[in-house]
């Protein structure tokens, strides 16, 4: 006769905890991620530029500086647009924190914020390495296209089911 294990010898099932500052789980996150990627895997600005000196105009000894501090010493420049200098003429994974990549954050939970920074610091916290240089892009098609600020589309999101979003739409009338 096999003996009955007891309460205390099972082992524990608990809930998946949410990441420090976000409504989601680690997996929900990056779950949220690869979706981005398997359905668009190399996202792009949609800026017109030619090279660093068309995405920023700038007189900073005759070159572009690569650094935020630098960046933002430039008049009219601030932590935005040095973000999406980096991001885009450089290559860095930095996330600029517009309209788009603010309310997607705290809409669908990934890192709810009541300042820009907040969000940003967030965000960089959060995101997988591997999809941070991306994250930037994916982040605010999605919240152009899909996760719009008046009629977000989210009959048509493709991470709907991990959105922490109470108000889901439905289809279209």
């Amino acid at each position: 006769m096999a003996a009955r294990a007891k309460a205390g010898d099972r082992p524990e099932r608990r809930k998946p905890r949410k990441v420090p500052g976000t409504k989601l789980t680690r997996a929900q996150i990056d779950e949220m991620f690869a979706r981005f990627e398997a359905h668009d895997p190399d996202p792009k600005t949609e800026l017109d530029y030619d090279d660093p000196f068309t995405l920023l105009v700038a007189e900073h000894g005759g070159k572009v500086p690569r650094c935020r501090e630098d960046l933002e010493a430039l008049p009219g420049v601030g932590r935005k647009t040095a973000n999406v200098v980096l991001n885009v003429a450089f290559g860095e994974p930095t996330i600029a924190i517009d309209t788009h990549i603010f309310r997607v954050s705290n809409r669908t939970g990934l890192a709810p914020g009541k300042t820009p920074l907040m969000v940003e610091e967030t965000l960089d916290r959060v995101i997988p390495e591997r999809y941070k240089h991306n994250a930037h892009h994916w982040l605010i098609l999605h919240g152009r296209y899909v996760c719009k600020a008046r009629k977000p589309e989210c009959w048509r999101c493709g991470i709907r089911d991990l959105c922490a979003f109470d108000s889901k739409t439905g289809a279209p009338a």
